[in-house]
């Protein structure tokens, strides 16, 4: 019992030495600290807050950028494909067929006015423009029907040109009067003298 009782006590005192120790290491080195991280609010318009604003807005602005040049990069591979062949590329577009229909040539009547002045009612590169034009014309504007159509060539600096006029008038005024009708439907034309101006050759039917 003396001997059991010795032993006891010996195996005491070695755990009391060892637990010691290792309390006085854990009291100096001071309670363990978790680091946290909280979300701050700030008051709104504060400094803080346009400070955390404005870097939400950068990164926004940086993510969209990237985007962009994925989009971008995404593009050139698909450009690159279509001109190795490797893509083919989109069937290319057939003009389209425009068909002009023919109007039916206008009756020329004989105007029986005797004054020198005419109505320029256009001016073509192409001396076989000149008969079609005024077909053309005469359907749009009836009241050319009441006169000759007449043809002129006329060079200039810029080329040689065919004028497209009519003839027959009474006077100046009436001349002056048609071209104002003209005007108001829409075209052009004015009024001149007559200079080597000769009928228009209308293909007959």
């Amino acid at each position: 019992m003396l001997f059991r009782a010795i032993a006891l006590s010996l195996a005491l005192l070695i755990g009391i030495g060892a637990i010691v120790p290792l309390a006085t290491e854990m009291v100096e080195a001071g309670p363990h600290k978790v680091k946290t991280y909280k979300k701050h609010k700030y008051k709104k318009y504060s400094k803080k807050w346009w400070r955390q604003y404005r870097a939400q807005q950068r990164r926004k602005r940086a993510l969209a950028a990237r985007r962009r040049a994925l989009r971008l990069h995404q593009l050139r591979l698909a450009k690159a494909a279509a001109e190795t062949g490797k893509i083919p590329p989109p069937p290319a577009l057939k003009p389209a067929r425009v068909v002009h229909a023919a109007l039916p040539k206008v009756a020329v009547r004989k105007a029986s006015g005797n004054s020198g002045a005419v109505v320029q009612i256009g001016s073509y590169s192409n001396a076989a423009r000149v008969a079609s034009a005024w077909n053309a014309a005469a359907h749009r504007y009836s009241g050319l029907r009441n006169y000759s159509p007449m043809s002129a060539r006329f060079d200039s600096g810029k080329g040689t040109f065919y004028r497209l006029s009519v003839k027959g008038f009474g006077s100046v005024g009436e001349a002056n009067a048609l071209c104002s009708s003209i005007r108001r439907g829409g075209g052009t034309c004015f009024v001149r003298g007559t200079a080597g101006d000769r009928p228009v050759e209308l293909a007959s039917r």
